[in-house]
């Protein structure tokens, strides 16, 4: 006997105005991330890490560090953990452009999390909608919302889909 399919508030409904301007407002600077990566070579992935206090932004860098672990996701957590020199981020929010890979996903997971937003899906390597993963996620403990921007991701050239 299988897992109950995992539920979540997957997509983000317009009609839930609560934390909008502020959701849009990290997407944007994802989005401005991806921009630089895509001018770079890189993947147009962009990511934001907010936190009491604080905000920080990277981007991806796989093919510019030839290293296949510098997905944006990470390299922001990366970034934040120095900042603090702590590990456990336990009041942040990850912004992304695409949603996150399990490699990201679990990073975040990791690092004390608490909620991933994303703006498109990514139904071949994305931690949630591609449906690899469902005991794996089911286990990271993660609020998740996608779709925040997804139309703006997709101009930019963001790879995934729409809902």
């Amino acid at each position: 006997m299988g897992m109950p399919p995992l539920t979540f508030n997957r997509f983000f409904d317009k009609r839930d105005t609560k934390d909008l301007a502020g959701d849009e407002k990290l997407m944007r600077l994802a989005l401005e991330n991806a921009a630089k990566a895509r001018s770079d070579g890189d993947c147009p992935v962009g990511a934001v890490l907010s936190w009491p206090g604080g905000v920080a932004s990277d981007r991806d860098a796989v093919g510019t560090e030839s290293d296949p672990t510098a997905h944006a996701a990470i390299n922001v957590i990366r970034k934040v953990a120095g900042m603090h020199r702590h590990r456990r981020l336990s009041e942040g929010v990850l912004y992304v452009s695409r949603e996150p890979c399990l490699m990201c996903a679990a990073a975040a997971a990791q690092a004390g999390i608490r909620e991933i937003v994303f703006g498109v899906r990514d139904p071949e390597h994305g931690f949630i909608t591609s449906g690899k993963y469902d005991e794996a996620v089911k286990s990271l403990g993660l609020s998740v919302k996608g779709g925040v921007l997804q139309e703006q991701c997709l101009e930019a050239g963001v790879p995934g889909r729409g809902a």
